[in-house]
């Protein structure tokens, strides 16, 4: 054998292995199942141990993030969060997504499919550790999913309306001025329904008179009616006695109409004491009051060429002063009982059912406001005179007007709902006609009749240029006179032949 193991290794690479004796393979193979095994552990665990190119498990964690969004209008759908431009998920306007499996480190958070009127503050950055939950919070606020509308009515032509009822959705009509806008600067988005009533006899749209308009988020949208006029009829409906041809001053007043300068006079009714007529808005009915079987005046209705007459209150007391509704569908009158200072403001539909008060404690002379909302009258309410008040057609809301030391009555509200013309006197027979705005303020006395004569009865023209109105100051009859709405122009149409009373222009 050889003498040390470096000698042995020598002769093992010079000579290559020999096969080994017999009598030694038992001892050789005993040492060799013993340790060999133990050589091979070793030599693999160092093997392990200097190698850098095995399979080694990532170090991961998740993200967890949490939205939070305000505001009246949510977005209904919920968002879209992206992480590091990769992994997406869907989340709730409120709600909770998780990323799993994220690699440690830093990662970004992005939101996407926000609804037009809602914005996201941005996502902070998140940093994830190995085995752990990352949690990062986004807010988002909705605004209210809102538009904005204007609506605009141009009117041509020869005698122009002033003003008509603008319906939006279910809404309480308002008053558009012709060529005029109104606004509507808050609008749900989306379709809404628009219409346009209270045409002039004399007018048309072009077009249809209900439109749909489609207001979108965040801009301002345009809805129009073009409304095209021809000459008006110049008609004055009013009360007379000239149908007695006995004796023109008894009281058998009867309607008439003429022009607004005097001529083609047509008598309407043939009964006792006819009085205060008025158009309704489409022209096609006169509202009036007139001695019933029981002494007592009543509302009457007909068709404006006379015929059809129907009564629509049977009540014991007096039921005198109508007046229409800007859409036609209610007629406002006074309530009276002869010979007291009971009166009480009444509304009841223009078939004359559904009858009720709306203002009691001596209150009279009703006249709505153009677009509906108010009824003026006159009454001793909140003082000991007489004065102007307004109130909403279900009796709430009483406001004064005019704040007189003599009396202040028989209001009438312009056609463009700026102005109230009313009658002002002293108590005695002396009245003059006063003009002022909507608010009660800056009353303007127009007739100034210093011979204490009295001018009552008014009524606007359609188009508020003129007013027309009762007075005796030719003497002792009684005409019927025009004037421009400064009080300018005072013309006698009826030249006081007659005792005329209650004039009231033709829409």
């Amino acid at each position: 054998m050889p003498a040390s193991a470096s000698e042995a290794g020598a002769a093992l690479r010079q000579n290559g292995p020999q096969p080994l004796a017999d009598s030694l393979r038992p001892s050789m193979y005993f040492r060799t199942s013993r340790y060999f095994p133990a050589a091979l552990c070793v030599a693999a665990l160092a093997l392990a141990a200097c190698s850098t190119d095995g399979p080694t498990t990532p170090a991961v964690g998740q993200v967890r993030v949490t939205v939070s969004t305000t505001g009246p209008d949510m977005d209904p759908d919920g968002y879209t969060l992206t992480l590091d431009d990769t992994a997406t998920a869907v989340v709730q306007s409120n709600g909770v997504a998780t990323f799993p499996s994220v690699r440690a480190g830093q990662h970004s958070v992005a939101m996407s499919g926000l609804a037009v009127n809602c914005s996201a503050a941005a996502v902070p950055s998140v940093d994830v550790a190995p085995g752990a939950t990352a949690d990062v919070n986004a807010s988002v606020t909705c605004v209210q999913l809102v538009g904005a509308l204007r609506v605009t009515a141009p009117t041509t032509g020869v005698d122009p309306d002033v003003a008509y009822l603008l319906y939006l959705d279910q809404d309480a009509p308002r008053l558009l001025l012709a060529n005029d806008t109104l606004a509507f600067p808050n609008l749900v988005s989306g379709n809404h329904s628009l219409r346009i009533a209270g045409i002039a006899p004399n007018c048309a749209v072009a077009g249809a008179a209900t439109q749909t308009a489609s207001v979108t988020f965040g801009t301002t949208n345009v809805a129009r009616f073009d409304v095209a006029c021809t000459a008006r009829v110049p008609l004055v409906l009013f009360s007379s006695t000239r149908g007695d041809t006995v004796d023109p001053y008894k009281s058998t007043n009867d309607l008439y109409t003429m022009t607004s300068t005097g001529a083609n006079v047509v008598r309407l009714t043939t009964q006792a004491a006819a009085l205060h007529g008025v158009w309704s808005p489409d022209g096609k009915k006169i509202a009036y009051h007139a001695v019933s079987a029981n002494g007592r005046f009543d509302i009457h209705v007909m068709n404006a060429d006379g015929t059809n007459d129907v009564q629509l209150t049977t009540d014991p007391q007096d039921d005198i002063y109508a007046q229409w509704s800007p859409d036609g569908t209610q007629i406002a009158f006074e309530r009276s009982a002869p010979g007291t200072t009971t009166r009480a403001v009444w509304v009841m539909n223009a078939d004359g059912s559904g009858q009720h008060a709306v203002k009691q404690g001596n209150a009279g002379h009703p006249a709505w406001s153009p677009d509906g909302s108010r009824i003026v009258f006159d009454g001793v309410i909140a003082s000991s005179t007489w004065d102007i008040y307004t109130v909403r057609p279900d009796g709430t809301d009483l406001v004064q007007l005019t704040h007189s030391t003599t009396f202040a009555t028989f209001p009438r509200w312009s056609p463009d709902g700026r102005r109230i013309l009313f009658i002002c006197h002293d108590g005695a027979a002396s009245t003059d006609l006063f003009v002022m705005a909507a608010d009660g303020s800056g009353a303007v006395n127009l007739t100034k009749d210093p011979n204490g004569n009295f001018s009552e009865d008014q009524s606007w023209s359609p188009d508020g240029q003129w007013i027309a109105f009762r007075s005796n100051r030719k003497g002792g009859n009684v005409g019927i006179y025009v004037m421009k709405a400064d009080g300018t122009g005072v013309t006698d149409i009826t030249q006081s032949l007659w005792n005329d009373s209650g004039s009231d222009w033709h829409p």
